[in-house]
């Protein structure tokens, strides 16, 4: 294997440290040990890799549950219990801030869960939450083109007071591409 995906498989994996399995079947995860948001979608990306090689299933729950909780705008929620940096909230109480970066991800980890397991069941499942998460990504991107006074995963304060940043605009332009192929893949001339 290269050295950039042994590297990121062996530091990945080490977030597992921090994941849940429920006896109802779901998977969780913390967001990090000073975070106790869980799962949200932002980390989930940076550690994703190695569940899709080795455990597809656990990235799929994920996946349905932050298609289940998407709102009616479209918008994926940041996290499915929110918590950080106070109490944690019940469990799969949903929320977080609207950010440019977890529609994207939501819509790109779509692609790469359908690249790495061919599960067209999945991605019959998904392409529905996929359309109305790229909408919202229009729809909060009409003066420039890229997503406007959104927050991102880096955290930096008060973030959404810019028009736009970086590592938001790059990913809208990756989730668009993307959903490009997706709706290439289902047949759909529409999207």
């Amino acid at each position: 294997l290269p050295d950039y995906l042994v590297d990121s498989l062996i530091n990945s994996v080490s977030h597992m440290r921090s994941a849940m399995y429920f006896s109802n079947g779901d998977w969780r995860q913390w967001e990090a040990y000073d975070c106790n948001d869980v799962d949200s979608v932002h980390n989930d990306h940076q550690r994703h890799i190695p569940y899709i090689l080795y455990f597809p299933e656990t990235e799929k729950i994920k996946m349905y549950t932050w298609a289940k909780y998407q709102q009616a705008d479209g918008m994926i929620q940041e996290t499915f219990s929110v918590g950080c940096m106070g109490d944690t909230a019940p469990y799969d109480q949903h929320g977080g801030r609207n950010m440019g970066d977890v529609t994207t991800i939501f819509i790109l980890e779509t692609l790469e869960l359908y690249r790495w397991t061919n599960d067209f069941t999945f991605l019959k499942d998904m392409y529905p939450h996929v359309v109305a998460g790229i909408q919202w990504q229009l729809s909060v991107s009409t003066q420039l083109g890229l997503p406007e006074h959104l927050e991102c995963t880096y955290d930096i304060p008060n973030m959404s007071q810019y028009p736009t940043t970086t590592f938001n605009s790059f990913m809208h332009l990756a989730a668009l591409r993307a959903c490009m192929e997706l709706s290439y893949i289902m047949n759909d001339t529409v999207t």
